[in-house]
């Protein structure tokens, strides 16, 4: 995986809160190759990759990795003097 085009893609994808699908479809694919397989949470749209152990392990360890999926998601209000004063987006809307 090229990391410098894999982290444009997810600049560059639009995904405010509550509208991850596309993110959500990117890190998908780039997950195949690493993990056993895939689930989403159905109540918050979480992704979550699974690996299993290649040797078992008494007791057996897990690791999680966590990040934001979304974006922060704002509209302009107006424009004064220069400043820019914007909205926070509505969840869902």
């Amino acid at each position: 995986m090229d990391i410098k085009n894999h982290l444009k893609t997810l600049v560059e994808t639009h995904a405010p809160s509550g509208h991850e699908a596309p993110i959500r479809e990117i890190i998908r694919e780039a997950w195949a190759g690493l993990v056993d397989s895939t689930e989403q949470d159905l109540k918050l749209g979480s992704l979550i990759g699974i690996k299993r152990a290649t040797q078992p392990l008494d007791p057996p360890r897990r690791i999680m990795l966590a990040a934001h999926m979304d974006e922060i998601g704002m509209m302009w209000r107006e424009v004064v003097d220069g400043f820019i004063f914007v909205s926070p987006n509505q969840r869902g809307r």
